[in-house]
């Protein structure tokens, strides 16, 4: 069982996210991570029951990487968001990373510069030759494998700390799906065969 779940538009006023999440919104500053949270309890009525989804949520945690989890959840997730977009996905599948980034005429030279420190030299050179060959392809090839990168590294939980070993060519026992939902690219990184049902979620 894999589901995504995604807000995508403008996200609605601070007030309006903490009333729907209720006592969940307790020590949540950021909109989009209250976002995500409505995310999820969504997810977990459809898949359990409300009250299930109640106790999970109350019990949502991060590790001292940032990974968030819920503690004795059936369930993994890994929120994502990006200007316009917040998204989830959630499974019984075991870890599961997700990452999102959308185009914005990033300049080249910037992501040759990110390229050159965070990517592994294959993955390095890919980005480069896209960059010497078809430039006006660059961002969305640098795109693809920096999701792919944070994707492996949101299921390990290893933080910004795993971006230089994370290898998207090299990932036994895990499956990377990159999916173009115009304009965003997401990455999803687990070990279930199964592609994700994609939900819209609209608040």
């Amino acid at each position: 069982m894999l589901y995504l779940y995604y807000y995508e538009g403008e996200l609605p006023p601070t007030e309006i996210l903490r009333a729907k999440l209720g006592d969940a919104a307790e020590g949540v500053r950021r909109s989009e991570s209250l976002v995500w949270r409505l995310l999820l309890k969504q997810a977990l009525c459809d898949l359990a029951t409300a009250d299930d989804a109640a106790t999970m949520l109350a019990r949502v945690r991060t590790t001292a990487s940032g990974k968030p989890y819920a503690e004795g959840g059936q369930f993994d997730f890994s929120p994502t968001h990006t200007q316009g977009l917040v998204a989830l996905a959630i499974g019984d599948c075991g870890p599961i990373g997700l990452d999102a980034e959308a185009p914005r005429g990033r300049d080249i030279s910037r992501l040759a510069r990110a390229s050159n420190r965070w990517f592994t030299p294959a993955e390095n050179r890919r980005v480069r030759n896209t960059i010497q060959n078809r430039p006006q392809k660059a961002e969305e090839v640098f795109l693809r494998v920096w999701t792919a990168k944070e994707a492996l590294v949101k299921r390990t939980g290893a933080g910004l700390a795993g971006m230089r070993r994370a290898d998207t060519r090299h990932h036994a026992g895990c499956t990377l799906r990159t999916f173009l939902h115009t304009p965003f690219i997401l990455t999803l990184a687990t070990s279930a065969a199964e592609v994700p049902t994609f939900r819209r979620i609209f608040l």
